[in-house]
């Protein structure tokens, strides 16, 4: 009878974890299922230029998904149906939500390119202007500027239970800077080679001030930028892409 007494209690422990885990994944699939609707109402929002010009670097669906006032309506009880129209109540926000995403995002990468700035930067202009604060994904070496580097695909973070979701094809997990640092080393000096070679001071000048740059380069190393005898020439945007 005793042993029977302790091999209840450890049933009833075994079952009480099985409830709860099936408790949460039920959670979870109910979750992950209300991203649809919510893609939906995104994509009339997008869609709409009396809401919104969309952007390269606009919040995407699981950027939206964790902002807080969205986050409540995603986690509404069980039992509440949860639709396009159930998120229209955010439309007279979602605006100010988005440039306040943007603004965190800004902050984010500014804070990776601080440390490389000293007073020798003119202190008007922002520091993810400059045409030295160029970005490399440390997961896949890929090497972005900004806006670019926040849609890059390797840089997002967990995605919590909207792992579960299946009916939006492939989804890009919100925005983290944790896989992304400035570059640094062999290319940073290519980078302030590049940018002398346009006569600018790496300290001071502008992707914009290059990109209205009249000078044109070719690569004089690598097979890749020439194609059947003829010579690619390129910008400095083009000349940042060579692998």
């Amino acid at each position: 009878f005793t042993g029977w007494i302790k091999m209840q209690h450890d049933l009833i422990g075994i079952l009480e974890k099985a409830k709860a885990r099936r408790l949460r994944l039920e959670r979870e699939i109910i979750i992950a299922a209300r991203l649809q609707p919510l893609a939906t109402f995104l994509s009339t929002f997008y869609a709409s230029s009396l809401n919104h010009r969309r952007q390269s670097y606009s919040p995407r669906l699981l950027d939206i998904a964790f902002i807080t006032q969205v986050q409540e309506l995603l986690e509404l009880p069980n039992e509440v149906e949860v639709t396009p129209e159930t998120f229209e109540v955010l439309l007279p926000a979602l605006p100010d939500l988005i440039r306040q995403w943007h603004s965190h995002v800004q902050t984010q990468l500014r804070v990776l390119v601080k440390p490389d700035h000293d007073l020798s930067h003119p202190v008007d202009l922002d520091p993810l202007d400059y045409a030295m604060s160029l970005f490399i994904c440390n997961r896949c070496e890929s090497y972005k500027f900004y806006p670019d580097i926040i849609n890059h695909a390797c840089i997002g973070s967990d995605i919590g239970p909207y792992h579960r979701f299946t009916g939006y094809g492939k989804l890009h997990a919100p925005f983290s800077p944790e896989r992304i640092s400035l570059v640094s080393g062999t290319v940073r000096r290519s980078l302030t080679e590049l940018i002398k070679l346009h006569g600018e001071d790496p300290n001071t000048v502008t992707r914009q001030q290059l990109k209205e740059s009249k000078k044109w380069f070719t690569c004089t190393c690598c097979s890749a930028c020439s194609t059947r005898g003829a010579i690619q020439v390129m910008n400095f945007g083009g000349a940042v892409r060579i692998p």
